[in-house]
Order: C-alpha cells, then sequence, then structure tokens
C-alpha cells in the first residue's frame, strides 16, 4: 500500500517482539501485524522530465545513509534518472533518530519510494552505541 508516511510500530510492539519467544510462528505472527512491513512511503517533490531515449539507473549499498551530504554529491555527481539504495535507516538511533532519505530527497530534488525490510529492535552495533 502506497502511504505518505508509513505506521508507527509502538515501543510496546517493538519490546514484544525482542522480548521473544523466538520462533516460526511467533515471527509470522508479529510480522502479519505490523502494517509497516506492507507500506511503500512515497515523499519528496521532483518533477518529471523525460528521459530520452535512454535511462540511467545507480544503485548503491550506502549503510544506513549516514553521510548524507556525501552521498547526495556523490550523486549528483552521476545524474542519474534512477536510484536505488539499499541499507537506508528511517528513524534508527544507530543513525541519529532522522527520516536519512526524505533528507538526500529534499537535497537533490528527488522524489523518493520507501519500503520497511525489518524492524531494527536495537541500537547498533558496539561503535554505532559508543558514538552516540
Amino acid at each position: 500500500m502506497l502511504v505518505p508516511q508509513l505506521t508507527h510500530v509502538p515501543v510496546a510492539v517493538r519490546n514484544a517482539m525482542r522480548d521473544g519467544p523466538r520462533d516460526s510462528a511467533t515471527h509470522l505472527r508479529h510480522a502479519a501485524a505490523v502494517p509497516a512491513l506492507g507500506e511503500i512511503e512515497i515523499g519528496g517533490k521532483a518533477s518529471r522530465e523525460s528521459a530520452g531515449e535512454s535511462l540511467t539507473v545507480m544503485a548503491w549499498n550506502v549503510e544506513r545513509l549516514r553521510h548524507v551530504d556525501a552521498i547526495a554529491a556523490t550523486i549528483a555527481g552521476q545524474a542519474p534518472h534512477v536510484v536505488l539504495l539499499s541499507e537506508v535507516d528511517k528513524g534508527m538511533a544507530r543513525s541519529g533518530n532522522g527520516h536519512l532519505l526524505s533528507r538526500l530527497a529534499d537535497r537533490l530534488g528527488h522524489s523518493y519510494a520507501y519500503g520497511v525490510e525489518f524492524l531494527e529492535l536495537g541500537t547498533g552495533n558496539e561503535a554505532e552505541q559508543a558514538a552516540r
């Protein structure tokens, strides 16, 4: 389902997931109960332009999208028509609790579509926790 904002997953629900039990049936039950896992957030404000005879697509694993300015500069320098990003955090403690994709899209004047692959129930690895 396309939405302007993903459905929030309450802390109590996240805690119940984190605390277990950890079996397939419980996992499937939790996954079915989280609307955000079936949603695609649409945002940004790009205009549609003709791509002409060809279309340039850029794919990049941006590892949580922590370095928005540097990533924006690299994307702008390549001027792709479509950018496919993986490992993009949204609202994660390990990456500053922001909506980094929205910030990136604003900087570039792009639209975006964001889907949730999984819910991170921790606060990052040891290095990320130390950096907070």
